[in-house]
């Protein structure tokens, strides 16, 4: 990712968490945050699946607050106990979906 007239994945990484929420970053800093090409992120637009974006002018924009909400419902699952809260956190929702719905 460090080719030419490129910077560093360590220094987009920092630019990013460094700027203010509202900010627009081109798919460079999303590939780095992802650490895949930025092939494989416009392949996962294509298809629909990738984090929303904003397109000006013919180029595409990622701004960072909706990137970042993308990022954690997308996060994949690390180790059993992130699993068990996951599993935990989704069980409430749809348990407070389910009694909301009785309410009504």
């Amino acid at each position: 990712m460090a080719g030419k007239n490129r910077k560093p994945r360590l220094e987009l990484l920092r630019e990013f968490d460094a700027a203010p929420i509202d900010t627009l970053f081109p798919q460079i800093y999303v590939a780095a945050r992802r650490n895949c090409s930025p092939a494989n992120i416009e392949r996962e637009r294509g298809l629909g699946k990738g984090a929303p974006f904003i397109k000006i002018g013919g180029r595409i924009f990622y701004r960072k607050s909706d990137y970042l909400a993308w990022e954690e419902r997308h996060q994949p699952v690390r180790t059993t106990s992130e699993a068990r809260a996951q599993a935990i956190r989704l069980r409430e929702g749809l348990n407070v979906a389910v009694a909301t719905s009785r309410e009504g």
